[in-house]
């Protein structure tokens, strides 16, 4: 479907480029056929070397600059998406845990949950070392690295307990801030890479 969709774009240019080409001989040939316009018969390499450079960047600018423009776009596209699930799944894990008392079931899907949450961090991190070179972001992912860390030292059960675990108003407020600081470090590396 992309390549169909890549053809067509692609199709497309060649038939405008030809098209504004071929007005442009025909609006040529009606001036100089139905008005009577001195024409210098001198060639002023000036001129020409104006004509050609302003060809080039008609045509080098939409083809060249706005396709390196969109391969940006499209990575910072991929990166924030994966930014979005990661929010989501860290809202997953806040949910269980407001809720007070958790069965087995939910023991073993919060420590699943963190784990997923490791993994998706490291691919934001990979993203974003391909995406920008500089190093930019480091700040941000370190702040939502040592959050998630210090959550996951919460949470993290080794034995899960057969009966489920019962958080204590303390772990669940514990938990609360860390999420609402993972949450705002995470949106402002999201709003920082939809800056670029």
């Amino acid at each position: 479907m992309k390549l169909k969709l890549r053809n067509n774009n692609k199709f497309l240019r060649i038939f405008f480029t030809f098209s504004i080409f071929l007005i442009g001989i025909v609006v040529g040939i009606a001036i100089r056929h139905y008005y009577n316009i001195p024409l210098s018969q001198e060639i002023n390499i000036v001129d020409v070397a104006m004509l050609l450079t302003t060809v080039f960047l008609a045509v080098y600018v939409p083809s060249v600059l706005d396709r390196q423009m969109q391969v940006m776009r499209d990575k910072g596209n991929v990166i924030e998406q994966r930014i979005v699930e990661f929010q989501g799944l860290i809202r997953r894990i806040n949910l269980i845990v407001q809720s007070g008392v958790v069965n087995y079931e939910g023991c073993l899907s919060i420590n699943n949950l963190l784990d997923i949450c490791d993994h998706r961090l490291e691919t934001i991190v990979t993203l974003l070392s391909y995406y920008d070179k500089s190093d930019s972001y480091k700040q941000e992912i370190n702040k939502v690295k040592a959050f998630c860390k210090k959550r996951r030292e919460l949470l993290f059960m080794e034995q899960v307990p057969q009966e489920g675990k019962k958080f204590t108003k303390e772990e669940r407020d514990h938990e609360e801030e860390l999420y609402n600081q993972i949450d705002r470090s995470s949106s402002l590396l999201l709003f920082k890479v939809n800056d670029i």
